[in-house]
């Protein structure tokens, strides 16, 4: 019983000693007439500061050692397994929050500047999480002659890196504004999707740290594997290059083409702005990379414009990189990196080609 309660007591010593849960542990844990032991032991927990598991080990030895042998009955060891449990749900429930802390206070911003932000609503992921993005502009996105930056993160769960800087892309823009960057927000409209794949991302910090996919179902094509690569899913040489047939693949393209509720938010978004939208970034975290289409070793007719546009970008990232990081690479996905099929990036490229608007507008991929 003691190692029990230690667990529970290092995971989280102030769980014991709040009030709030006093009754819920109450209903759960019948603890009879040993329940004078948990307000004990909350009063003992709440007289000392506990730095390490051998402290709290310590300090329990001592707290059990004081007590009757009456107190250790099967009542007890019942309560301190429904509190460990109720601790571990508990420990797993602040890292969720601690995790999703940024994106609340991200979201939070259009009630804080209702005239410069607005949260939207996109959908709904495969499991039934909610798909938001942001929508900032001076202008209340009606200015049609101001063209839309659309960036998005979070493709593929593992790459955890990518949302923070489009959280900070929102931060800058619309709480820590410079003199410098003033054109950004004036005389551009933004449109920023932290996370396209909600389900991945949530399963990579509660099941399997490296997860890529989204985390679909379908046992037509498979009763052992769920998801698909998100960055083979959309409509441009679907299926094709780089890509692979086993639906237990890292880079399995889906049975059709925007099969997943989440590419489909992506391709939406890039439909309805189709006019306006000048630069589009689906960031990843593979390398140093600015990267731009096709994945099947074409380049766009624009792609002088493109490669210019990366460059400059991929030049001003090395000055602020880190000393050790490489610098950055930049040109054709395929010729760069690798051959591939189906991704935002070439998606977004294509789709410019098709409004012919490919000579102002132009993609580019970033990847960090």
């Amino acid at each position: 019983m003691l190692e029990q309660v230690s667990e529970f007591v290092c995971l989280g010593c102030a769980f014991s000693r709040d009030e709030r849960y006093t009754a819920d542990i109450e209903r759960r844990v019948n603890l009879g007439n040993n329940f004078h032991l948990f307000r004990s032991l909350q009063n003992s927990l709440g007289s000392v500061r506990l730095t390490s598991r051998e402290d709290c080990q310590n300090h329990l030895s001592q707290f059990f050692d004081q007590k009757p042998q009456n107190f250790y009955s099967n009542g007890i060891t019942s309560f301190t397994y429904e509190m460990a449990k109720m601790t571990e749900t508990s420990e797993k429930n602040s890292k969720k929050m601690l995790r999703l802390k940024p994106f609340k206070r991200t979201f939070i911003m259009s009630a804080r500047y209702p005239d410069l932000v607005q949260l939207v609503h996109a959908g709904f992921s495969f499991e039934g999480r909610q798909i938001k993005y942001l929508k900032i502009s001076t202008t209340n996105f009606n200015n049609i002659t101001k063209p839309i930056y659309f960036m998005n993160a979070m493709i593929h769960a593992r790459e955890w890196v990518t949302t923070p800087v489009t959280i900070y892309s929102v931060f800058r823009l619309v709480e820590n504004l410079r003199s410098e960057d003033r054109d950004l927000l004036q005389d551009v409209d933004w449109i920023i999707l932290p996370i396209v794949n909600p389900d991945g991302y949530e399963y990579s910090h509660t099941d399997f740290r490296l997860w890529r996919r989204t985390r679909s179902v379908n046992l037509t094509n498979s009763v052992d594997c769920v998801g698909v690569d998100g960055n083979r899913n959309f409509d441009v040489s679907f299926n094709t290059v780089g890509v692979s047939s086993n639906p237990c693949s890292d880079v399995y393209p889906g049975p059709e083409a925007f099969s997943e509720p989440e590419t489909r938010i992506v391709r939406d978004i890039l439909l309805e702005y189709l006019d306006r939208i000048q630069l589009y970034l689906d960031i990843h975290s593979h390398g140093n990379y600015v990267l731009f289409g096709f994945g099947n070793q074409t380049v766009p007719s624009n792609a002088a414009q493109v490669h210019h546009v990366g460059a400059a970008m991929g030049a001003v990232i090395d000055t602020m990189k880190l000393p050790e990081a490489g610098y950055y690479l930049v040109g054709n996905s395929a010729s760069v990196l690798y051959g591939s099929s189906g991704s935002a990036q070439d998606y977004g490229q294509v789709r410019e080609i098709y409004s012919n608007r490919f000579i102002k507008y132009f993609r580019v991929t970033i990847a960090i």
